[in-house]
C-alpha cells in the first residue's frame, strides 16, 4: 500500500524549520561582561552611532551594543542599538563577550555619577522628556563616564566627598579610591542654523560674527555679511544654548575666550578681555547675560532639535549630530562654514612722489617695485619677488605717482564635517600632560589653565593617571600664511577634546573589559572598523604626545601600558 505524500505540508513544515534555525541563529549571544557608563552627548554619534535618532517616539539617550539586557529599573521605552560601525559597536564587534550601554546626559551629570554625587541607576531618559539623571545602570556606581571638560580639582574633591561612609546618600563603592582621565577624541562644534531664506546658500561666519553672536551684539541676521553673493534679509537670531552642564559649551567657551579679545583685522570687532568666561553652563560663560531672545536646550540633540524648529534660530553642537538630524528634519537645519576674517577685495593706491600708502591689515602678496634703493621693510622687499604680508607701500620717485593695487585677500571657508584635520593629516596632533587639572578661571582674561594637582587629594603614585590636554592648545589653531592670505586657519578653528573616564581600582570581574574599553580610541582593530571617527565624519582620532617627550604617548602599546598601569584591580 502507497501513501501519497503531502509536498504542500512538507514544504511548509521544511520552512519553519529553517525559519526556526534562521532565529535562533539571529539571536545575539548575551555578553558575559556588560559596562555601564554615559557622560558627554558630544560624542554621541562617534561612541553609539545615529540610530537613537530613529526610535519610535523621543529620540533615546540610552544606546546599547547588541544582545545587552536593558536593567529592569529602564522604563517604558527600551535602549537604542547602538550601531556597529561606531565606535562602541565596532569595540563589541571585536569583543564579542563585552558589551557596552551609554547614557547620552551630559557631561555634568556623567561625572556626577563618576564621582558618586549621582546614582548610577537613576533615570537614563529620553529626549524632549524629563532631564536625564542617571545612566539607568543595575548598580549605583558607573563603570565609566565620557566628558568633554577635562577634571578640574573640585571634581577630585567631589570625588573624595562622595567615598561611602562620607555621606549616608553617597553610593560610590569603597573600592574605587581614584579616578583615571584618557583623551579619547576630538570632534567640531559646527553652528547649526535655521534661515530658509539662506535656501541653497550656507552661512559663512568670520569669527568677529561667531564672537559677536554669542556676546549678543551682533542681534540680527542682516549683520553677518560675510557668506560670498548674499545679501541676508533682516530677521532676528535666536541664540540655542545648552541649559544642562556640557563639556560641549566648556569647549565653546574655550574658543571664545581665546579668540574674542584678539581681534584685529578689518571688518573684526574684539570683544573685552573678560566678556566670555571658561565654564560648562553657558549662562555663566557670557558675562551681562546670555543674548536676549535665547532659547535653552538640553544636550547636543536638544540643541540641533530645538534650532530645526525655530526660524532664525542659531545654536552650537557637534557636527555629526547636525548632520543625522538635518537629514530627519528634511533639510530645514544646516551648519555654517567658518573663516579666520572677512574676505578683502583689491584696492587701489595712488601714492604720491617718496610717499607711501598703506593696505588693509592682512593683504598679502607682492610689491613689484624694486625700491630704488629704498632700505627694505615689512611689506617692501627689495625687488618684490617674494609673497609676504604688505602693509606700507613705498614711492622711491621723486616725480611720478605711483599706482598700487592691494591684492585681494580670500580665507578658507572652513567645514566643520570636512576641515576639521588639515590636508595630509589623519588625526589631531596635540599635546598630554599627567597629573594636571583644570585650575581656577582668571576673571580678568576668562582663560582656565591647567594646574597641578593638590597634593594628598588623590592617592600616591596614581595622580600620573589623570591625562589632560590643555584646553589652550586647541582654543584655535595656530594661524599660517597662505597664497591668498597673510594668515589663515588651516583647519576648523572650534572643536572639542572628549575623554573616558574611569577608576584605577575596584572593577574586579570587569577588570580586563573596562582596560579594553579605555584602550579602544587607540586600538587599531577597533578604529578599522569604526565609521564614525575619521575622513568627513566630524571626528578624528587624537595623536597625542606627552608633554615631556615627543615619543607618542598614546598610539598602539604605548596607550594599553598607560592603560595597563593605571587601571590595577
Amino acid at each position: 500500500m502507497y501513501m501519497k505524500l503531502n509536498t504542500s505540508f512538507c514544504v511548509v513544515a521544511i520552512a519553519a524549520a529553517l525559519s526556526a534555525q534562521a532565529a535562533v541563529a539571529a539571536t545575539p549571544v548575551p555578553p558575559t561582561t556588560v559596562l555601564y557608563g554615559g557622560g558627554a552627548t558630544f560624542p554621541s554619534e562617534a561612541y553609539v552611532g545615529p540610530s537613537f535618532l530613529k526610535t519610535l517616539g523621543n529620540p533615546r539617550r540610552l544606546s546599547q551594543t547588541l544582545g545587552v539586557t536593558a536593567p529592569a529599573n529602564v522604563s517604558v521605552n527600551p535602549a537604542a542599538l547602538t550601531d556597529k560601525t561606531a565606535l562602541f559597536g565596532a569595540f563589541a564587534v571585536v569583543n564579542p563577550t563585552i558589551g557596552v550601554s551609554y547614557c547620552q546626559t551630559g557631561s555634568g551629570v556623567g561625572k556626577g555619577a563618576l564621582s558618586g554625587a549621582r546614582n548610577a541607576t537613576a533615570d537614563c531618559g529620553d529626549y524632549g522628556v524629563a532631564a536625564p539623571v542617571g545612566f539607568a545602570g543595575p548598580t549605583i556606581d558607573a563603570d565609566f563616564a565620557g566628558s568633554d571638560e577635562p577634571v578640574a580639582q573640585s571634581d577630585i574633591t567631589a570625588f573624595n566627598a562622595n567615598a561611602v561612609g562620607s555621606d549616608p546618600a553617597a553610593p560610590r563603592s569603597a573600592t574605587k579610591t581614584s579616578l583615571v582621565q584618557i583623551p579619547a577624541v576630538a570632534g567640531s562644534i559646527a553652528f547649526v542654523y535655521n534661515n530658509p531664506s539662506l535656501g541653497k546658500k550656507k552661512l559663512n561666519l568670520t569669527r568677529s560674527d561667531v564672537c559677536g553672536i554669542f556676546a549678543g551684539t551682533i542681534t540680527d541676521w542682516s549683520q553677518l555679511t560675510h557668506t560670498p553673493k548674499v545679501t541676508i534679509a533682516a530677521k532676528p537670531i535666536k541664540v540655542v544654548y545648552r541649559s544642562d552642564s556640557s563639556g560641549t559649551t566648556f569647549s565653546l567657551a574655550n574658543f571664545l575666550s581665546q579668540a574674542c579679545p584678539s581681534l584685529t583685522l578689518p571688518d573684526d570687532t574684539a570683544q573685552p578681555a573678560n566678556k566670555f568666561q571658561m565654564n560648562k553652563v553657558f549662562t555663566a560663560v557670557v558675562t551681562g547675560g546670555v543674548p536676549g531672545g535665547s532659547i535653552p536646550a538640553s544636550g547636543n540633540g536638544g540643541i540641533v532639535s530645538t534650532v530645526a524648529i525655530n526660524d532664525g534660530a542659531i545654536g552650537y553642537a557637534d557636527i555629526a549630530d547636525g548632520l543625522a538630524r538635518a537629514k530627519i528634519a528634511g533639510g530645514l537645519i544646516t551648519y555654517a562654514t567658518v573663516s579666520y576674517a572677512a574676505d578683502l577685495a583689491k584696492e587701489a593706491l595712488v601714492i604720491a612722489p617718496e610717499a607711501s600708502g598703506v593696505c588693509p591689515a592682512g593683504t598679502f602678496g607682492k610689491i613689484k617695485d624694486a625700491n630704488d634703493g629704498k632700505a627694505a621693510g615689512p611689506g617692501n622687499p627689495v625687488g618684490g619677488t617674494t609673497l609676504e604680508p604688505i602693509t606700507t607701500v613705498l614711492n622711491p620717485s621723486t616725480t611720478k605717482s605711483l599706482k598700487f593695487t592691494c591684492p585681494a585677500v580670500t580665507y578658507n571657508k572652513l567645514d566643520p564635517a570636512k576641515n576639521l584635520v588639515p590636508k595630509g593629516f589623519t588625526a589631531i596632533k596635540l599635546t598630554t600632560q599627567a597629573a594636571k587639572v583644570l585650575g581656577t578661571v582668571n576673571a580678568a582674561t576668562g582663560r582656565q589653565p591647567l594646574a597641578d594637582i593638590t597634593v594628598g587629594t588623590l592617592p600616591a603614585g596614581v595622580t600620573s593617571c589623570i591625562q589632560t590636554v590643555d584646553p589652550a592648545d586647541y582654543a584655535q589653531p595656530l594661524p599660517a600664511a597662505t597664497k591668498k592670505a597673510a594668515a589663515d586657519f588651516d583647519r576648523y578653528p572650534v572643536i572639542a577634546v572628549s575623554y573616558l573616564m574611569g577608576y584605577t581600582n575596584g572593577y574586579g570581574a570587569k577588570l580586563a573589559a573596562i582596560k579594553s574599553l579605555l584602550k579602544a580610541p587607540f586600538d587599531a582593530a577597533v578604529l578599522g572598523k569604526t565609521k564614525t571617527i575619521g575622513k568627513a565624519a566630524g571626528f578624528q582620532p587624537l595623536d597625542l604626545v606627552s608633554a615631556a617627550s615627543t615619543t607618542p604617548v598614546f598610539v598602539a602599546n604605548s596607550a594599553a601600558a598607560i592603560v595597563d598601569a593605571c587601571v590595577a584591580n
